[in-house]
């Protein structure tokens, strides 16, 4: 008995990084829009009309902040040669000021590409230190983001 194909995760052969970036993130867009606390996620287009990033609002209410708005940024950029892992963005938001996320790009404040960064307050400077995920799916760093996101929100309320 053949098995049936294999789907191809990371697109058609020649496919461009911005194809690919614009179809991961509208699968990311699908994907979080599942989680219990976000409101909405939208696609924020190129001039071409592929997605650059996605804006993702948060209800406060089940994320359980006191803020009046809260919000996650995502990026995900694709490299050029398709076995390089990609570069992204998991960035948290809010309007009390908190801002903290995960990012894997280039950065001369730490070592290596994978780092997190955060500050109390909008005037202050970053803090920058190295970071890791067990994952590297973008499905599966998606939702670890989401949890460690939870996890650093309630860090604060207790």
């Amino acid at each position: 008995m053949s098995r049936p194909p294999r789907p191809v995760a990371d697109g058609p052969p020649g496919e461009s990084p911005a194809e690919r970036r614009h179809r991961t993130l509208t699968e990311r867009k699908r994907t979080v829009v599942r989680h219990p606390a976000v409101d909405t996620a939208t696609g924020v287009r190129t001039d071409r009309g592929r997605f650059r990033e996605l804006d993702v609002a948060f209800d406060t209410l089940i994320l359980g902040v006191d803020a009046e708005e809260a919000g996650l940024r995502i990026e995900w950029r694709p490299r050029p040669d398709p076995a390089e892992q990609a570069y992204f963005v998991f960035h948290y938001h809010d309007s009390t000021g908190r801002d903290f996320g995960w990012h894997r790009e280039p950065n001369p404040h730490v070592p290596g590409l994978l780092h997190y960064q955060e500050r109390e307050t909008p005037e202050d400077e970053y803090e920058y230190r190295p970071a890791s995920f067990d994952v590297d799916s973008p499905v599966e760093l998606l939702w670890t983001a989401l949890g460690r996101i939870e996890g650093r929100l309630s860090d604060e309320d207790g």
